[in-house]
């Protein structure tokens, strides 16, 4: 079961971006779903933050990239909120040892709230424009 689906809403009309946002919408979906299935095992938790933190820093780069290309005026704005919002993910993945259940719900509330909404519908949907398609 998804708790969050992509839809064209997302998109900022790269399709490279845009995979890779669908990418981060399926991390999160396959966090939801081992909380859902009541998975116990902290290693399968922490494999699929890993895993959201090595894609969301390569999709980053792969953004700045692009910003830089196409000379984005707020580009050092942009890298500053890529950099708060990898921080916060590491803060939450070094906490202690705790299972999932009670780092989970955090997690997918920073990811959907801060990472999805504020960040792809704000902060991405601003370089859209300037990106090419």
């Amino acid at each position: 079961m998804s708790i969050i689906d992509w839809s064209p809403a997302y998109t900022v009309n790269n399709a490279a971006l845009d995979a890779q946002h669908q990418e981060i919408f399926s991390i999160i979906n396959e966090l939801h779903s081992s909380l859902l299935s009541h998975d116990k095992r902290q290693d399968a938790f922490a494999v699929a933050i890993r895993e959201l933190l090595e894609h969301a820093r390569m999709h980053f780069a792969d953004e700045e990239r692009q910003m830089l290309a196409v000379n984005y005026p707020d580009l050092r704005e942009h890298q500053a909120a890529h950099a708060e919002l990898i921080r916060k993910a590491l803060e939450i993945e070094k906490r202690p040892k705790e299972t999932s259940e009670s780092i989970g719900p955090e997690l997918l509330g920073f990811l959907i709230i801060e990472w999805v909404v504020m960040h792809i519908l704000v902060d991405d949907k601003k370089f859209a424009p300037y990106l090419k398609h």
